[in-house]
């Protein structure tokens, strides 16, 4: 393997940055002209042998110059102008560098400055040198054929955070790739948070540089399992608990509403009518008996109707205010209560006994508890009856008013289960929300986005959805070791196609859907079959409730793939491959390989780690590289040709958690290229070759 040393392995690195440090505003001379300074290239490659370089200047309404900082093995000897620019006009201006040879056999890099007079602002410029042959390659994306396959997008995944940093990460992908696909950033665990509220302030960022940078971005994910917020979707379907609580509140019959002269039923001889209060306190009152006629042993009957939500069995005090005199009914046998006329009623004592006074009025002083009357169970449960109360006396003739009934009432706890088809309505709202704020997030210019991700299980039928049940039980929501949250478990089948409506209906018809699934390439694997019926199941059943609009347009094939050194197996794994490609080239739809990255698996079965791997294996390597680039080229026709991702740019370092320590890039650790890269070109020069 080469193992020649470069700071930055990568040419025409691209700079379009202006003068305003604000993403959102130009600075503004006191002219009224935006102020703008750029180079307008995206980096420049200085020949092994030296020689002069040209870069151009773009300004407008500002003075600038260049510098450079002296280094050990420079790149640079001089420049034929160091400053120019004016503070009213606009215009380009081409500058040469002079560049030494580079003897050292190894790659070297330096960096120009562009300098804004006004703001201080330093754009750079990256000058990359080669050493040798590999490093004098050109960057990947300019091996891709734009004569046969115009729209064929060469692409990388990248770390969002790292990419807004502008430094090795932004340049190398600019200068290699056509299109990006973020890992983690733009899935619905980095945005939603725990609360359901949703967080696009990166993804805003990320857009708004990708689009200056002028890389197209392939929007990942719109609906997958895992990389949810587990606990705050479950959260949305958990039994609703309604903790028991007290209330109370009083029933009072006060005659108010009634016309003076209206008469109640007595349970005897007498008479019960609504006069004015004698001592003008209140105004109506009930004149139980009379002067003519006293009351013996006779009570009103007072209808009562309790208020919604209560029965008697809630009512805990009665009391009434009694006006009397000593022969006319405050004195005596006492008072009497009862519900209704046929059951027994309960005496108690006199209004007297009570408290009230002689001949006035004693309010609120007869007071009883409820629970004396000894009600029976079926006259507890009443919502409607007849009251019976008043003086037991003979020769009743006296004055009631305000009978007043206290209640009180401890509600139980309830827990109200959610049914399956409010799951479904529950559910599918939040999808439509998170999809719904994803694509507005990107304002219009994310054009593909991965629709599904990864629906099919691995085991123990690779052709069934995958799911966090068994027998029944939702064994998922306790397990603490994932955030994984099955749609299709409580969605149902068509999960899929709520996620394929709602991206339509936001997104338009105009945006490319793909679904994304791995091990489809696998030696036997049932899954591709799975997934191909699954999408076509999706797009037969959207397209009888949207027949005028457009299903899923293309099937992503992950391919993490590992180059087997056992020789049978290896030459097994290549024709599963080919034969994966003839079956997505027969769907006819767009097919794009969207993770691309590449294990060293040894004889014996174990994972090669990458300070192990041999030059020999190297190429070994990169010669896969470039059949499964030939192999896409050759079977799947061109209009089906959507783009190639390779998903780790880089070895991963030990402590990754995707193929740790595994040689999966196709820089290494330090960015340096590996023959992995040789490997990409050559796949992508025959077809360029055609």
């Amino acid at each position: 393997m080469n193992n020649t040393k470069s700071l930055i392995a990568m040419f025409f690195l691209s700079f379009m940055v202006l003068s305003c440090t604000d993403d959102n505003k130009d600075m503004i001379d006191e002219s009224g002209g935006p102020q703008s300074l750029l180079f307008a290239e995206e980096g420049l490659m200085v020949p092994t042998t030296g020689g002069n370089v040209v870069a151009t200047v773009d300004w407008s309404n500002t003075t600038w110059r260049i510098e450079y900082d002296e280094q050990e093995n420079a790149v640079v000897s001089s420049l034929s102008q160091s400053t120019g620019g004016s503070l009213s006009g606009s215009g380009q201006t081409a500058v040469t560098i002079r560049c030494l040879d580079n003897p050292t056999g190894e790659n070297r890099s330096q960096t120009i400055y562009l300098v804004a007079e006004e703001n201080k602002e330093r754009i750079p410029l990256l000058l990359t040198q080669p050493g040798d042959y590999l490093n004098s390659l050109a960057p990947l994306k300019s091996y891709v054929n734009r004569t046969t396959d115009p729209d064929f997008k060469l692409g990388t995944g990248v770390n969002a955070a790292n990419f807004l940093k502008q430094d090795i990460v932004y340049t190398l992908t600019r200068s290699n790739f056509d299109e990006m696909t973020t890992g983690n950033a733009m899935k619905y665990g980095s945005v939603v948070q725990s609360d359901g509220t949703m967080d696009f302030t990166r993804v805003k960022n990320f857009i708004q540089l990708a689009e200056r940078s002028n890389m197209s971005v392939y929007g990942h994910v719109l609906c997958w399992h895992a990389q949810t917020r587990k606990d705050y979707l479950y959260s949305l379907i958990e039994p609703e608990f309604i903790p028991g609580e007290q209330k109370s509140g009083k029933y009072i019959i006060d005659f108010e509403s009634d016309n003076v002269g209206v008469s109640y039923p007595m349970t005897g001889n007498s008479s019960a009518i609504v006069e004015a209060d004698p001592d003008n306190e209140s105004g109506s009152v009930l004149h139980v008996g009379n002067d003519e006629i006293a009351a013996k042993r006779s009570y009103p009957k007072l209808e009562v109707t309790l208020p919604e939500g209560t029965k008697l069995r809630d009512y805990l005090t009665l009391s009434v205010d009694f006006r009397g005199k000593w022969n006319g009914g405050q004195t005596g046998s006492g008072m009497r209560f009862g519900i209704n006329e046929n059951s027994p009623s309960k005496k108690f004592d006199t209004p007297a006994g009570f408290g009230c006074p002689d001949g006035k009025w004693g309010r609120g002083l007869i007071k009883i508890n409820i629970s004396d009357l000894e009600l029976t169970e079926e006259q507890k449960e009443l919502t409607e009856f007849t009251l019976l109360l008043g003086s037991e006396t003979g020769t009743g003739n006296y004055y009631i008013d305000n009978i007043t009934m206290d209640w009180s009432i401890t509600t139980e706890d309830q827990t109200i289960v959610k049914s399956p088809e409010e799951k479904v309505e529950i559910l599918s709202d939040a999808l439509e929300r998170w999809i719904a704020g994803m694509i507005e997030a990107c304002g219009g210019y994310v054009k593909t986005w991965e629709l599904l991700n990864e629906p099919m299980q691995d085991w123990p039928d690779p052709t069934q959805l995958k799911t966090g049940m068994k027998d029944g039980v939702d064994v998922n929501k306790d397990n603490t070791e994932n955030s994984n949250f099955y749609w299709q478990d409580f969605i149902g089948k068509d999960y899929a196609v709520k996620a394929l409506e709602f991206a339509r209906k936001h997104g338009g018809q105009d945006i490319k859907l793909f679904a994304n699934e791995y091990g489809l390439e696998g030696i036997g694997s049932k899954k591709l079959q799975g997934f191909l019926d699954y999408v076509k199941y999706i797009d037969d059943t959207y397209a009888q409730k949207f027949p005028d609009s457009r299903g899923v347009d293309g099937i992503a094939t992950q391919m993490h793939v590992s180059y087997y050194l056992d020789a049978a197996k290896q030459a097994e794994f290549e024709t599963s491959i080919e034969n994966m490609f003839t079956k997505l080239a027969a769907t006819g739809k767009l097919v794009k390989i969207s993770e691309l990255d590449m294990g060293l698996v040894a004889e014996d079965g174990t994972n090669i780690m990458t300070a192990d791997v041999t030059e020999e294996q190297h190429r070994k390597m990169a010669d896969f590289y470039t059949f499964i680039i030939k192999k896409y080229f050759e079977i799947i026709p061109q209009p089906q040709r959507y783009g190639i991702t390779q998903w780790c740019q880089t070895d991963a370092p030990v402590t990754s958690g995707w193929r740790g320590g595994q040689p999966v890039g196709i820089w290494d650790l330090d960015y340096n290229r590996k023959l992995i890269y040789e490997g990409y070109v050559n796949g992508l020069k025959q077809n360029k070759e055609k």
